[in-house]
This record gives C-alpha cells, structure tokens and sequence, in this order.
C-alpha cells in the first residue's frame, strides 16, 4: 500500500522521449521481491506508477518490460490496473499505445452494463480468451462474488465449482482477518 508515499512513480519522463527512468521506488521495489518475501504484486492504478507518455511505444515497453523482469526473476505476478478511456464506453477502444496490450502477456476488462459486472480475459497468451464471469456483491459476507461463469474457455469450467469459489473467498478473508499486506514505503 503505497496510499502515503507522496512520490510513487515508478518510471517517469521529461518531454524529450531520450530522458526516461526508473526511480527510486521502482528500485525499493525491485529489493523487496528480490527479499523472496512476496508472491505478486499490483500497480493500482496505473496512472499513478508511469508518468511518461501513454501514447510513446518504446516508454510504455520498457515500462512493462522492466516488471515483466522483476516478475521473471522472482517468480511473482504482476497486475496492472488501469481504466479505459471515455471512448471505450463508446465502444471505442482504451487509450495509449498498442503497448499497453501487445506487451502485457494477459488483459482482462471490467465491463458494467444493465447491471451487470463481467471481468472478461480479453488476451491471453498462455490459454484461452473470451471467458470469465459475473461478479455481484454478496451481502452476507462482505465480498464480491462470481455469480457466474460467462464465455467458452479454461475459467468456466473451474468456476463452476462452488467449492472453488467459497477456497478463494475463505483464503482472502483469512488474510484479511490476520492482518496480511503488502506495502512499501
């Protein structure tokens, strides 16, 4: 939890597409998952990570490349959360450089519409796309649930099994109730 660290790019840029770098919390956070101690790690929201030019396809790769780096050498996850622009409510897209897709090896998207929230695997490198499910607030616990698979593909099958849900749902609420986070400072 990065919420009272008053610098928190990552990765920043002048004007000129020649003065790129990585800053100092990029390099605190290359230590802590060279420490062994975490398992994934995510960037919420983006914006607030990378301050160069969304648009600049070699900023944005070397961006991505450089916790793609992390993430290989220490076994860990990366998450990136963004928002789309206003025109992909339109239908129109997300705004930046194709970068932001070609170069991340999965994407998911968020949609809510008549009601519904559905996070759909929209790329993925390693398996199916097209699938996912549909999310609803579970007021007897406290949490988002799926309430449903949705598409053809590897997360529907698994998600179909209840007890896989209420595994993930007890294994985050047991974090939860022990105090377990992950922050840097």
């Amino acid at each position: 939890d990065v919420t009272s660290v008053l610098h928190k790019a990552l990765y920043t840029a002048g004007t000129d597409f020649g003065k790129t770098e990585f800053t100092k919390q990029y390099m605190k956070l290359k230590t802590l998952f060279e420490s062994g101690k975490y398992r994934y790690m995510v960037l919420d929201n983006l914006s607030k990570f990378y301050m160069a030019n969304e648009n600049a396809r070699p900023m944005v790769d070397e961006f991505i490349s450089a916790l793609a780096a992390i993430a290989a050498a220490h076994g860990v996850g990366v998450v990136l959360v963004g928002h789309d622009s206003k025109l992909a409510a339109a239908g129109q897209g997300y705004s930046g450089s194709t970068a932001w897709h070609n170069s991340a090896r999965a994407r998911w998207a968020l949609t809510v519409k008549d009601g519904n929230r559905d996070l759909v695997v929209e790329k993925n490198n390693y398996g199916a796309a097209g699938h996912g499910g549909r999310w609803a607030w579970d007021d007897l616990h406290k949490i988002i649930k799926m309430q449903e698979a949705i598409g053809e593909g590897s997360a529907v099958g698994d998600f179909h099994d209840q007890s896989v849900l209420e595994g993930v749902r007890d294994a985050v609420m047991g974090l939860y109730v022990e105090g377990i986070s992950t922050a840097f400072n």
